[in-house]
């Protein structure tokens, strides 16, 4: 999701980093460290939930609205399906 795994297409980390400002305009408690250590929706939820105090439910809520916009938005940065944008 906004950790890197190496070898991604220009385009794709480009979106990718574009992604992590909203992310974080978002969430402002996440820090760069925070960001590139995520690698998928499950991981993001569980550290809006720690950080929040909020509940497990709340926080998957929150994340899973935000992730479908995440995918639609990565893969018209890169004209990647959405499909094969890893959650």
């Amino acid at each position: 999701m906004f950790g890197y795994e190496g070898g991604e297409p220009k385009a794709l980390l480009t979106a990718m980093i574009a992604e992590r400002t909203a992310a974080r305009a978002r969430w402002p408690f996440l820090t760069s460290l925070d960001l590139s250590s995520i690698h998928n929706e499950s991981q993001l939820a569980t550290m809006v939930k720690d950080r929040t105090g909020g509940s497990a439910t709340h926080a998957n809520h929150e994340v899973h609205d935000w992730v479908d916009g995440y995918e639609s938005r990565v893969a018209i940065a890169t004209s990647v399906s959405p499909a094969s944008i890893a959650r």
